[in-house]
């Protein structure tokens, strides 16, 4: 992993839940999702990202020092029968910019970030982890959406 460039790490991870004849099936904290999540852990890992998750279930990995901090990601969970690319490659820039430049940074920081819910495909409405974190959504709204089989 740690010399793999971007195209194949991308394609590694983003293999988690898609198959040819359905497409990607990685709804917001599916199995598929969950597995997706733990390999960005995984990687964020690897370049020694400081690692954090919030009540909306963000992801959050950091690397460098300072006040001024760069975030930069998007989201993993997909549609049903989604396309492979929807959100996961903001996520995966934000993962080669710690790749790239984590090791370089003096007097600032970038951050990682893989958003949850943002499709709302599983639970609705769209954009829960976002809305909760910037204070669009309580906790407790958030919390009390349930899927159609009435999972929370």
């Amino acid at each position: 992993m740690a010399n793999e460039d971007f195209i194949t790490m991308f394609h590694r991870l983003t293999s988690v839940g898609w198959s040819e004849e359905n497409g990607v099936n990685r709804l917001a904290l599916n199995e598929y999702d969950i597995q997706a999540r733990k390999n960005l852990e995984d990687e964020m890992k690897a370049v020694k990202a400081d690692i954090k998750h919030d009540d909306a279930g963000l992801i959050f990995g950091t690397l460098g020092s300072g006040k001024d901090n760069t975030a930069i990601g998007s989201h993993m969970d997909s549609v049903p029968n989604g396309g492979r690319f929807d959100g996961f490659y903001g996520v995966m820039s934000g993962m080669q910019l710690l790749k790239e430049l984590g090791s370089t940074l003096k007097n600032r920081k970038i951050t990682a970030i893989d958003f949850t819910n943002e499709e709302g495909a599983r639970f609705q409405p769209s954009l829960l982890g976002s809305g909760m974190s910037t204070g669009v959504f309580t906790k407790e709204f958030t919390y009390s959406r349930k899927d159609s089989d009435g999972i929370t």
